[in-house]
């Protein structure tokens, strides 16, 4: 009789060994299906911040074309005043 109860036990004892170990099965392709997923992720935060870096570099390419740009109106503006100084005093003296 008590190798009945203790067989019993055993074979409680397996299937609950094997319960777990589907559990622990389970839980290792959740954890791998989650790596995977932060791998996604973490790849998608790299292209994402490479194209941040091309956005700043192109907005600072931009605005050294708008600095150049407003060099050039300053320079344009200064021509037109000093012309038109020059015809006035051409002017005066006709």
């Amino acid at each position: 009789m008590w190798v009945v109860v203790y067989n019993m036990w055993v074979v409680v004892y397996n299937m609950w060994v094997v319960v777990y170990n589907m559990w622990v099965a389970v839980y290792n392709m959740w954890v791998v299906v989650y790596n995977m997923w932060v791998v996604v992720y973490n790849m998608w935060v790299v292209v994402y911040n490479m194209w941040v870096v091309v956005y700043n570099m192109w907005v600072v390419v931009y605005n050294m074309w708008v600095v150049v740009y407003n060099m050039w109106v300053v320079v344009y503006n200064m021509w037109v005043v000093v012309y038109s100084i020059w015809v006035v005093v051409y002017n005066m003296w006709r």
